[in-house]
């Protein structure tokens, strides 16, 4: 008998707070800009969104599992997600996901903005190229920067376009979005480049040719660093020039903590004892990104 929890387990709801994290700062982002948001479309694009995440887990489970047995990686084999699953029930769970999201995701168009199709469709096929097919986004060089991007600029986009008038968006509103999502942009993408530079050995045995095989695990670190570089200047630059609301300057509190667990990732890169750290950072950016927005909507309708 098959238990809910390796259901979970195939899906892995952890990394589910980074599509939270990046739906939260687009949000702050129109709020910023705009004064208001339609909630109900915002929940419905959230819940979309946090679908959609759980597809692409699930896929790179499944892709994941049979490239193991492919090239018997046997220590691979035992430990992953797919272990007390048929692949039958696995693939199941996947193609509901998809459906699901799609019946969700046409009629959040059809109350809202063709436009939104765009974006959906983008996020859809970076999730399902990420994982799927010979030559998927995981196992190259633009995988941690293509997951990052679309979730951080994706979801950011899609915030603007279910709850802004279309003859208010122009070039230059969107290419402030972009450097506004830097927060998320860079610290999403190194949750995923911190993931692949402990999974270095476990990727040349699937034949996963990871930006960390391609440029070394010691330039992978310096690269680690130098996104939360890019990070923090974005969130200075974004509020300075009024694109992100003076509230989060709060996250500035996080570098303390981030500067020394990038301190102790960098002497040991190990998962099951240092990967954490980087999921601590994300969860410091969305607990802090949170009491920005709740700060900032208090002040806007009080």
């Amino acid at each position: 008998m098959i238990h809910i929890k390796e259901y979970l387990n195939l899906i892995v709801l952890g990394p589910l707070l980074t599509t939270i994290f990046a739906f939260l700062l687009g949000i702050t982002f129109v709020l910023g800009n705009f004064g208001s948001i339609n909630i109900w479309h915002s929940l419905l694009f959230l819940i979309i969104a946090l679908l959609m995440h759980m597809f692409t887990n699930v896929t790179d489970n499944l892709e994941d599992y049979k490239k193991a047995v492919k090239h018997s990686a046997h220590g691979f084999i035992e430990n992953t997600r797919v272990k007390g699953l048929s692949i039958t029930k696995a693939t199941r769970l996947d193609i509901s996901l998809a459906i699901l999201i799609a019946v969700l995701g046409i009629y959040l168009v059809f109350i809202t903005t063709y436009w939104l199709l765009l974006i959906g469709l983008w996020g859809f096929l970076v999730a399902f190229f990420y994982s799927a097919g010979k030559h998927s986004l995981s196992t190259t060089r633009f995988g941690d920067f293509a997951s990052g991007f679309t979730m951080g600029i994706g979801i950011t986009f899609a915030c603007i376009l279910i709850n802004v008038p279309l003859n208010e968006i122009n070039l230059g509103l969107l290419i402030t979005a972009i450097i506004a999502s830097g927060l998320t942009i860079f610290s999403i993408t190194n949750m995923v480049l911190a993931n692949n530079i402990c999974d270095e050995q476990d990727d040349i045995d699937l034949h996963r040719m990871t930006i960390v095989a391609r440029i070394g695990k010691d330039n992978a670190l310096k690269l680690y660093a130098a996104y939360y570089v890019l990070m923090y200047v974005s969130i200075v630059v974004s509020v300075i020039f009024q694109w992100l609301p003076w509230t989060m300057l709060l996250v500035l509190i996080s570098i303390p903590k981030v500067w020394t667990n990038t301190k102790i990732f960098f002497k040991k890169q190990v998962k099951t004892e240092t990967f954490g750290l980087t999921v601590q950072n994300i969860n410091w950016f969305l607990t802090l990104t949170t009491i920005a927005l709740v700060i900032y909507a208090a002040i806007l309708y009080i």
